[in-house]
Order: C-alpha cells, then structure tokens, then sequence
C-alpha cells in the first residue's frame, strides 16, 4: 500500500519519483513492482497527462483512490482500459461526469467496490451507466450528491451482489426510493444501509424492514418524524449488529423500552435529547414526594 495525502502538492515528476512510480523502466528490476493498492486522496497537480505517464506502472494496482484530485473522464477511461481494478474511488473529484461512469464498463467483471461520495456533476444518468456496466459491485458509496433521486437508484436494482449503500446526505432521496430498494434483486442480502439525512420519514420503515430483512447495520440519524413506535417496527431486523439512532427528537424512554435485538453490538442514540435517566422518571418523582410527605 502507498497513500499520499495532500499535506504538500504532489506531482507525478518529483515526489511519485521518489517513491519509484515514476522510475521504472522497461527490463529493469527498479520500483514499486509488486505495488496493489495507490492512494492519492487530494494530491492537487497530479493532472491526466501525469496519470497517463505512470498508467503503465500500475499494472498490478487493484485498488486505487483519486478522491479530491483534477484528474478528468479522460483518466478514468484510461484507468478502466489498463488496470483491473476491484476497488475505485472518485470521491470530490470536480471534473468528473457521468460519462466517465459509462468508460467503467471495462471494469464489469472486477470492480466491487466504488466510492462516488459528493461528485458534484453525478446525476441519474450516471447510476444509469453504474447499473448497466457494473454489476459484480458489492459496495457503492453515493453520499452527499444532491442531484440523485429514487429514479436514479432504479437503475441500480439489478446489483444482484450489493451488499453496502451509502447514501448518507442525499436530499433527494425519499420514501419512493425506499419502495424501490426493498424490490431490488438485492434486497434479500443487502447489509449495510446508510439513510442518514436523507428525505426519508418513518412511514417507509415497514416497507424497509420487509424487503430488507437481513440488515446488520442501519443508520437513521436525524430521520423525520421518527417516534417511538418505530422502534417497534426495527426490532423485527433480527440481524441488528449496528443501529444509529442520532437525533431522533421523537425518540422517547417509552422507545427505548421497545428495543431488543438480540445482536446488537453498537447502538448510538447521541442528541436524542427527550430520553431521561429514569424509564420512569415522572412517576417515580410522584412517588418520591408523596412518601416524604406521609
């Protein structure tokens, strides 16, 4: 593994040289030769023609991170004919588009894992080109994009090998959206559902627990209208391991004695500022009083 964060600006001529990406030549034994996994989150002046130059070093790479770089659709074509990738991440990246979701096609049959968090110009169309071309994806990471709705996570629905949505921050994502992924082919095996500050309220929940069942880790934070008897309707995800209940305003004690999950290892419940100390606190404070004053 080689990860270069942005603490300085890097380029592919000085400091990748350094660390031989840059110094490898043909029918020499110099370099990174046996190098599986680059990560160049924020690494500003690493450009296309810099990524061109280097391609062909990577030839073993199967798991590469571009977040936050300028690199450009061009890249990702480039990056989709030469390597075989499993894991991608295009996070931040401001001059990618959709079309560069459609050169992944060459990637169908490798790529498992791809990170799309807070692509500014993704769009429906671009989860149109993720749906068709590649289908062996397990984990897809779609928060904070803003352009997507429910009609884009249809595309989706024939990712028979989904198992991790993120979909954190997406504000045009719905109750519909919901209705469409409990029919997805990957419903029955999906894991991993994050909802978090989403348009998503508590009356699709049902609809959730009933074509997702086997859920081991849901996060809610700061779901509209959620009240107690919601919890109700989560307890019948037996396979509760993580549940994130954050912000949750109509989140009661009379909530919390509904919960039981016979899993459950990690429960967060932070800012849920209507639940007390006491189940009963009220009544018990009654008690308390009268007997003082007898």
């Amino acid at each position: 593994l080689i990860y270069l964060a942005a603490e300085r600006p890097l380029t592919a001529q000085s400091h990748l040289a350094t660390v031989g990406l840059a110094m490898v030549q043909p029918g020499t034994q110099v370099g990174c030769r046996d190098l599986r996994s680059l990560m160049l989150r924020g690494c500003y002046q690493i450009s296309d023609e810099d990524m061109c130059e280097v391609l062909p070093l990577l030839s073993k790479v199967t798991k590469l991170g571009l977040g936050s770089s300028v690199v450009s659709d061009r890249t990702v074509a480039m990056i989709a004919a030469k390597l075989r990738l499993k894991s991608l991440s295009l996070r931040q990246c401001a001059r990618v588009t959709n079309d560069a979701l459609q050169n992944l096609e060459p990637l169908s049959g490798t790529l498992r894992h791809l990170d799309l968090l807070d692509v500014f110009a993704l769009s429906d169309a671009g989860l149109q080109h993720v749906g068709m071309h590649l289908t062996s994806l397990e984990h897809l990471v779609l928060k904070f994009n803003q352009k997507l709705t429910a009609g884009g996570l249809a595309y989706l629905s024939n990712l028979k090998l989904l198992t991790f949505l993120d979909l954190q921050g997406t504000k045009g994502i719905n109750d519909h959206a919901v209705d469409v992924i409990a029919r997805a082919d990957y419903a029955s095996t999906l894991r991993n559902l994050d909802i978090r500050n989403t348009a998503i309220t508590s009356a699709a929940l049902q609809t959730l627990v009933e074509g997702c069942p086997r859920l081991r880790i849901l996060r809610l934070e700061a779901m509209k209208d959620f009240a107690d008897n919601d919890v109700a309707t989560l307890t019948k995800l037996r396979d509760l391991h993580t549940l994130d209940l954050e912000a949750l305003q109509g989140l009661t004690n009379t909530g919390m004695a509904l919960m039981h999950w016979p899993n459950i290892e990690i429960l967060s419940m932070q800012g849920c500022v209507n639940i007390t100390g006491h189940p009963n606190n009220k009544d018990n404070t009654t008690a308390t009083t009268t007997t003082t004053t007898t």
